[in-house]
């Protein structure tokens, strides 16, 4: 399914500016919905209830929210296809009379979507996904919207916000414990305690930054100065040893995810980190640093050759340009000379030998 039909996927309450055309291609009734949905068994607010149940449920993979209000465009659209008079009715709860019903019709809608809801069994298989997802998913954020399309995928009620959040803290948590350990391992302690005391040092020069906030800055246009730039950085890195670090087994998006918490605040507040959290991120910004510095690096380089090459191509071109030039003059002069009726052969003869003497005398200027 594309990804424009899953932009609601975990959502339990709509935007009031919900358009109409993302209501229509996100929430509408097909003729067999309209079917199941007519009277007697649906009657009243009732039938309205469980349109919007049903919709809801096949867009975001959640039960809607009860007390929360409904979008007018939704509800006009809803009214409009079953054919019931609009209503300004604004929440799941107000259209119906008992929580019986609208229990009852959590379940048709379940039913009618193909959903289940996330049992004990289920709920071991998404801990185990969540663990798998956690390896490369950047922030716990990311952890439960990626485990929302995991449940959704698979035809599971989403559960609840905290509950599913706090199995993703939990799964988050266990891979930063993993990533430690990991440079616990690949990491000398000296490499990280020189590193540490580097990078937060005041670097020379005017401005009294610190070699994090050099590290930090970003490139500059293409040119030699930042070739340069991009070079000493390179040279900075390698001198702590960064490039010898083992760091393979953390994904490289959880790399950059660490890495940027440090680019995002100022050296002063990631010095205050918790020591653990300093060393996971700092180790990370570093390794990261290097690998996008070296890219750069090549790629700068590779531009300049580039324009080396365009300027040395430019000047040959200009070169074969003159000396066809000249040469198009001397067979000018040649010609003059062998079809000159007034000179006898050898005066023919000894003029073409003093045009080669010529040409050759000016070639050895040029070059």
């Amino acid at each position: 399914m594309p990804g424009f039909y899953l932009r609601f996927v975990g959502s339990d309450t709509l935007p009031k500016s919900l358009s109409r055309r993302e209501v229509e291609e996100c929430f509408g009734l097909s003729a067999e919905d309209i079917h199941e949905l007519r009277p007697p068994r649906f009657r009243g607010t009732a039938r309205l209830g469980a349109a919007v149940q049903l919709v809801m449920l096949r867009a975001t993979g959640r039960h809607p929210d009860a007390l929360s209000g409904l979008p007018p465009v939704l509800l006009r659209h809803l009214t409009s296809t079953l054919g019931m008079s609009a209503t300004d009715i604004a929440s799941v709860t107000s259209l119906y009379k008992d929580r019986a019903t609208r229990f009852g019709h959590q379940l048709w809608a379940r039913q009618r979507v193909g959903f289940a809801v996330v049992d004990d069994t289920t709920k071991a298989l998404l801990a185990d996904a969540l663990r798998e997802l956690a390896t490369t998913a950047v922030s716990v954020n990311d952890l439960v919207h990626q485990s929302e399309h995991w449940l959704f995928d698979r035809r599971l009620v989403l559960p609840g916000d905290r509950n599913l959040r706090d199995m993703a803290r939990t799964a988050f948590a266990d891979q930063e414990n993993a990533a430690l350990e990991t440079i616990r391992i690949g990491v000398p302690r000296e490499h990280i305690h020189r590193a540490l005391l580097h990078t937060f040092s005041k670097r020379s020069g005017p401005g009294g930054h610190t070699v994090l906030d050099w590290l930090r800055t970003p490139p500059g246009k293409h040119g030699q100065l930042t070739l340069s730039e991009v070079t000493k950085k390179i040279e900075c890195l390698k001198a702590l040893h960064v490039h010898e670090w083992k760091l393979s087994a953390i994904a490289l998006n959880r790399l950059k995810a660490y890495s940027q918490e440090v680019v995002n605040r100022t050296p002063s507040a990631t010095k205050n980190l918790s020591p653990e959290q300093r060393e996971l991120e700092m180790v990370s910004f570093l390794h990261v640093t290097l690998l996008e510095q070296t890219d750069l690096a090549a790629e700068m380089g590779a531009r300049r050759l580039t324009d080396l090459y365009r300027k040395a191509s430019g000047k040959v071109l200009k070169k074969q340009a003159d000396s066809s030039v000249d040469l198009r003059a001397e067979r000018v002069e040649l010609k003059e000379v062998l079809y000159d009726k007034k000179l006898t052969a050898e005066q023919i003869v000894a003029a073409m030998r003093g045009l080669l003497v010529f040409s050759a005398i000016s070639d050895g200027t040029k070059s």
